[in-house]
C-alpha cells in the first residue's frame, strides 16, 4: 500500500484498505529517508490508529543529520537492505519516546537480532551508460566475519571501479560469484548471515 496524502491523513482510506487483509497481524511503514526526516514520526499517531490490534513497525534508515549517505555503493546496499527488511524482515519495534532527548531508542534500519538471517548481496545498480562489471577483488572469504560498510568485494567496469559495503553486521556465508566473473547490475554475488559473527567468535573461542 502506498500512501502519498499525508496531510489531512487519510484514516478511512487506509483502514479500509486493511480491511483487504485479515490475516494480517503486523503493519510496517517503509520509507528512503532517514528516521527523523520522512514522514514516520508525523504520521506514527495515525498509523497506530488505523493498525488496530497488527503490529506497527518500521523499516527504513536509521535517523541521521544528512539527508544522503553521500556514497553511491552505501546508498544502494542501504535501499536494497530497507526493502528486503521491510517485505521479509522483522519489523523493528516503534519508538516509544522522543528520539531526539533518547538516541538510545531509535531502532536501527535492520534490526540486529541473535539469530543469523541470510542477506542476499547484489551488484549494485549500474549508471545507465555501463551493462556489466567484473569481480575483481573479493576482500573477505566464506567464514570471514564483516562489520555494517566493511568493503566486500571491487568491481570492476570500464569506466570506474565499484565497492560493494556490507548492509549489516555478520558472518560472510557463500561467495556464488568468484573473482573474474562478469555481473550485472542487481546479480547475486554473494550471501550474508545477519547477527552470526558473535555466535562464530563464541564457537571458535570454545573449541
Amino acid at each position: 500500500m502506498r500512501v502519498e496524502q499525508l496531510y489531512p491523513f487519510p484514516r478511512t482510506a487506509v483502514a479500509h484498505e486493511l480491511e483487504r487483509f485479515p490475516a494480517a497481524s503486523e503493519m510496517v511503514w517503509c520509507q528512503e529517508e532517514p528516521m527523523n526526516q520522512g514522514a514516520w514520526f508525523q504520521i506514527r499517531h495515525h498509523l497506530q490508529a488505523v493498525a488496530g490490534e497488527r503490529t506497527l513497525g518500521y523499516a527504513g534508515r536509521a535517523r541521521s543529520p544528512a539527508p544522503a549517505c553521500g556514497h553511491y555503493n552505501t546508498h544502494v546496499a542501504e535501499q536494497n537492505a530497507l526493502a528486503e527488511h521491510a517485505l521479509s524482515g522483522p519489523s523493528a519495534p516503534t519508538p516509544t519516546t522522543d528520539p531526539l532527548h533518547h538516541p538510545a531508542s531509535i531502532p536501527q534500519a535492520i534490526p540486529k537480532e541473535s539469530r543469523a538471517m541470510a542477506i542476499e548481496i547484489k551488484v549494485p545498480v549500474l549508471p545507465e551508460s555501463v551493462s556489466d562489471a567484473t569481480i575483481a577483488t573479493w576482500h573477505k572469504k566464506p567464514g570471514d566475519a564483516v562489520k555494517r560498510d566493511e568493503n566486500l568485494v571491487d568491481l570492476e567496469t570500464d569506466k570506474v571501479v565499484l565497492e560493494v559495503p556490507s548492509p549489516v553486521d555478520g558472518v560472510l556465508k557463500q561467495i556464488v560469484k568468484d573473482s573474474g566473473s562478469t555481473v550485472t547490475s542487481q546479480e547475486l554475488i554473494a550471501l550474508l548471515e545477519e547477527g552470526a559473527a558473535q555466535g562464530s567468535a563464541s564457537a571458535a573461542g570454545a573449541g
